[in-house]
């Protein structure tokens, strides 16, 4: 099988192919991965291929069959096997199937219209140098853009969503504030300005379904062409869950995701932690404008705005000696990741070996050991249990039988600051219990945040 991106069609040369069907063909060819005249065998398309792929390869088909093409000839398909006219008109309406074509790039937001432009863009480049740039994007458009910006000490972007109901459309904003040496940035809540001006780079992409192959496997050649620090991925049309996963795929390991509604929207955001880092400081989900006279009127209208706004924060850069030698940080705060990696291994051999463990706990199915001063150190509760002549100081026992020893050990690694992102999610209804019951307000609005996500998504 041969994996194909930016089909084109020669006219010359396929004279045979009324448009309908090249419109097809290209719409295939970019989510099944193939290169026409090449095609998946009955067998394969029956027992093999993805369930839904299969739905969707046949509806669309199907769509074309009665709209444009009007016959098929094809030894791989039979017209018994395309759904109705009927069918198609009831999965047009179903949320679940138009879910899953929109993040196929299949659907656009103004339904039913297919999107026939299923070719992945080329990028252009993009070249910021002054303190404000302000982008505006239909969400409908597939285009990508390699961002350069020179001799930079701060950066802020700005990305706010607006959804006109009436006029079905969803634009994306995106404001890049630039802070230079001499002329530092003057919006709120900026980070510090870094030691020394450097260059970034990064990936503005729309990809109109996220879930397409043919979108993940263009991004990861653009990421081996130009190499860009961080990514800002919109209408990506997936969960937080399929946006980890593919940050994990291509070697990101900061990811910061929007959850879509329903088949439309939807940001991820990913940084490769080596030379930047990303920082939310704020999210809304709609935002309209009130006024606070006394004749307050709230005028109802059709269109709704959301705010998502990231800091980037430049990660340790080095020099290289003109005479040879080992790179030097110009950060000023040299070896202050290593600390932190062996503090943070020192307190997992504390954990999980019990080294001068002071306290058990009795869970419903187990005990486990801990140690009051980090208990203590990270709720109130624990704190005034250990403070107070309690019968839980007393005996160093603490009976927690409203938790399974699994989620317990999570919960005390999440204390110790080693939990694995896995148990994160596998354990957060309970974390989120234990969160409530001792007063620890971080893991609370993790777990929190967690789980709307998935809920939006």
């Amino acid at each position: 099988m041969e994996t194909m991106i930016n089909v084109k069609f020669d006219p010359n040369q396929e004279l045979d192919l009324i448009v309908g069907t090249r419109e097809l063909i290209c719409i295939l060819e970019e989510i099944l991965l193939l290169k026409y005249p090449k095609q998946y065998s009955r067998f394969y398309i029956e027992n093999v291929m993805k369930p839904e792929l299969k739905e969707i390869t046949k509806f669309i088909v199907g769509y074309y069959y009665i709209t444009e093409a009007h016959r098929i000839v094809a030894d791989r398909m039979h017209p018994s096997d395309l759904p109705s006219c009927s069918d198609i008109f009831r999965q047009l309406h179903t949320p679940s199937f138009v879910n899953t074509l929109s993040s196929y790039a299949i659907l656009n937001y103004a339904l039913p219209k297919l999107a026939i432009d299923a070719v992945c863009p080329v990028p252009s480049k993009v070249f910021l140098d002054q303190p404000l740039h302000t982008y505006r994007l239909l969400s409908t458009e597939k285009v990508a853009y390699i961002v350069h910006i020179e001799n930079v000490v701060q950066l802020q972007v700005n990305i706010q969503t607006e959804s006109n109901v009436l006029k079905q459309s969803l634009h994306y904003q995106m404001d890049w504030m630039l802070g230079k040496k001499g002329t530092l940035s003057k919006v709120p809540d900026v980070a510090l300005p870094y030691a020394k001006p450097i260059g970034l780079l990064a990936l503005i992409y729309n990809a109109r379904g996220a879930n397409q192959p043919g979108f993940q496997i263009h991004l990861k050649s653009i990421l081996a062409t130009d190499c860009p620090m961080f990514l800002i991925i919109t209408e990506v049309r997936e969960g937080m869950r399929a946006g980890h996963d593919l940050a994990a795929e291509i070697g990101f390991r900061q990811v910061i995701t929007f959850a879509p509604m329903s088949s439309v929207g939807g940001i991820w955001l990913f940084s490769n932690l080596k030379q930047v880092a990303l920082h939310e400081l704020e999210r809304t989900i709609f935002e309209r404008p009130l006024r606070t006279c006394d004749d307050f009127i709230w005028s109802v209208d059709s269109t709704f705005l959301g705010r998502f706004i990231i800091d980037v924060e430049f990660l340790d850069m080095k020099i290289f000696p003109l005479n040879g030698g080992e790179p030097i940080s110009i950060w000023p705060m040299d070896g202050a990741m290593e600390s932190a990696q062996s503090t943070l291994h020192c307190r997992a051999r504390m954990h999980h070996e019990g080294i001068h463990a002071d306290v058990t706990i009795n869970t419903a199915d187990g005990t486990l050991k801990a140690h009051k001063a980090v208990l203590s150190a990270s709720s109130p509760v624990f704190e005034s249990m250990f403070h107070h002549d309690l019968k839980e100081n007393e005996s160093s026992t603490i009976h927690i039988e409203d938790m399974s020893l699994e989620s317990c050990m999570a919960f005390l690694s999440y204390l110790y600051g080693t939990i694995k992102q896995e148990d994160f999610w596998k354990h957060r209804l309970a974390l989120l219990g234990a969160a409530n019951k001792y007063d620890i307000v971080d893991l609370k609005d993790a777990c929190e945040d967690s789980l709307l996500e998935d809920i939006n998504s």
